[in-house]
């Protein structure tokens, strides 16, 4: 294998903090980064920005300085990137002020491809929510479509250790997305899923986590 470097711009915090997914378009490379910024990456390694309105769903102007400790992991919210069918599916961890109470959750964004500008709304935004203090280390997420166009996200547990078995909350879990607030629970007991894949041939959903004690799963 011959390998060439794409330089992309330098990060302003650690590179052990999320950094960046990629999707493939035609002959082209769609690389998102985790704070919010879009490129198009051409057979030449010419890089294009693609505009979009991202970034609002950041709601990065909350202080979360009293609920988590890995600020990079929260301010840089995005989880997963998916191409389907003509749009890209966003995973991000999603934070909103409630009075005086900083909500956190994990929500999907849709927007139609476009080179020149891709305007981003909610996908899936159920109306569940862990809040105080978290640790956004433990905020993985992946989504995969299968071939009855069928969408499965995977929930990390934000290091709420007593939701991942209740049944009443999203956290902990993988979900069938049925609607916009809608879901279905297939699995439970997730501690932080950052692997999720669908083998069309076979028909099966495979999934990995980060497990305790630093091993994985």
């Amino acid at each position: 294998l011959k390998f060439k470097t794409i330089n992309l711009n330098k990060r302003d915090f650690m590179m052990r903090r999320p950094l960046g997914y990629l999707e493939i378009i035609g002959d082209n490379i769609i690389y998102l980064a985790a704070d919010g910024n879009i490129l198009v990456i051409k057979d030449d390694l010419l890089k294009n920005e693609i505009k979009s309105n991202i970034k609002s769903f950041f709601n990065n102007k909350i202080d979360l300085s009293k609920n988590d400790l890995f600020l990079p992991y929260a301010l840089n919210p995005i989880r997963d990137l998916l191409y389907h069918e003509g749009f890209l599916y966003v995973v991000i961890v999603h934070k909103e002020l409630f009075d005086s109470d900083v909500r956190f959750s994990t929500a999907v964004l849709k927007g139609k491809f476009n080179y020149d500008y891709i305007d981003f709304e909610y996908f899936f935004k159920p109306d569940s929510y862990v809040s105080g203090k978290i640790d956004s280390t433990h905020a993985g997420g992946r989504i995969v479509v299968n071939q009855q166009r069928e969408f499965y996200l995977a929930v990390p547990e934000y290091s709420k250790v007593d939701k991942v078995n209740n049944l009443n909350n999203i956290f902990g879990k993988i979900l069938k997305i049925k609607s916009i607030d809608n879901y279905e629970i297939i699995s439970i007991g997730h501690r932080n899923p950052q692997g999720l894949y669908y083998d069309k041939e076979n028909d099966l959903l495979i999934e990995s986590e980060h497990g305790p004690s630093a091993g994985d799963e």
